[in-house]
């Protein structure tokens, strides 16, 4: 079976292409001894409560923030295109018509997942205190 027929496994390859890239361009931290790492790490953040999860939602939303997700998704979608038919320029069609279901179908629901995240990251790190 042909990776063109599978677009949400094409997906899930451009979502993690996405976020781990990043990571591998950015150089190692010096290391630390461990005694110095451990009273300098910050105690890890509870989980945030449903009510800290909207609020840092709103602010998602007011901030412009989550406009910019929907763009993430055609650009990782585009980025995949363009890698492919540099390679095999007979599939053009094929790629396509792929990339547009899997584009129709995912994007609502990936856009949403990336603001939840987004808001759950947010309020783990807001204070009450400000």
């Amino acid at each position: 079976m042909s990776i063109l027929t599978r677009p949400r496994a094409i997906f899930a390859a451009l979502a993690v292409a996405a976020v781990a890239l990043p990571a591998f361009a950015q150089a190692p931290a010096p290391a630390k001894p461990a005694a110095a790492a451990a009273a300098a790490a910050p105690a890890a953040p509870a989980d945030p409560t449903p009510s800290h999860v909207v609020v840092a939602r709103d602010v998602i939303f007011a901030s412009g923030i989550s406009r910019t997700f929907e763009g993430m998704v055609s650009q990782a979608l585009d980025q995949y295109k363009a890698s492919v038919l540099q390679a095999q320029p007979n599939l053009r069609a094929e790629l396509e018509a792929v990339i547009a279901d899997v584009d129709a179908k995912t994007r609502a629901n990936e856009v949403a997942n990336m603001q939840i995240s987004a808001a759950i990251l947010l309020a783990r790190r807001m204070s009450e205190q400000g």
